[in-house]
C-alpha cells in the first residue's frame, strides 16, 4: 500500500534486484471482481428467468424466457468462474511474495 517499506535488495555486481513484486490488488478488484460479480449476478438473472419460464413453458413466451434463462445461467456461470481464477491467483501470488526475502 502506499507509504509502505519494501525491502529490496540491488547486487552492485550484476545490478539484479531482489525482492517482492506485488500486482496491484485495486486493479485486481476492479477489472477481475467486476466481472466475477457481473458474471455470478447475471447466472442468479439466468436462473430467475428459467424459474419463471417453467410454469409458462405451455406459451410461447415461457419457452423463450426458459431457454434464455438457462443461456444467461450457464454463461454468467462460466464468467464468474473464469473471471474469479485471475482474480484469486493474483490475490494469492501477492500473499507469496511478500514472504520472499531478498537473499543476496
Amino acid at each position: 500500500g502506499a507509504g509502505q517499506r519494501w525491502l529490496l535488495v540491488v547486487n552492485g555486481r550484476t545490478g539484479r534486484v531482489t525482492g517482492a513484486r506485488l500486482k496491484n490488488t485495486t486493479t485486481l478488484w476492479l477489472v477481475w471482481g467486476t466481472l466475477a460479480a457481473l458474471g455470478f449476478g447475471s447466472a442468479l438473472l439466468g436462473a430467475l428467468l428459467f424459474a419463471i419460464g417453467i410454469p409458462l413453458l405451455a406459451v410461447a413466451v415461457g419457452a423463450v424466457l426458459f431457454v434464455i434463462g438457462i443461456a444467461m445461467f450457464v454463461l454468467g456461470l462460466l464468467v464468474g468462474i473464469f473471471a474469479a481464477i485471475p482474480l484469486f491467483s493474483g490475490l494469492s501470488w501477492n500473499r507469496a511474495e511478500r514472504a520472499v526475502q531478498p537473499t543476496e
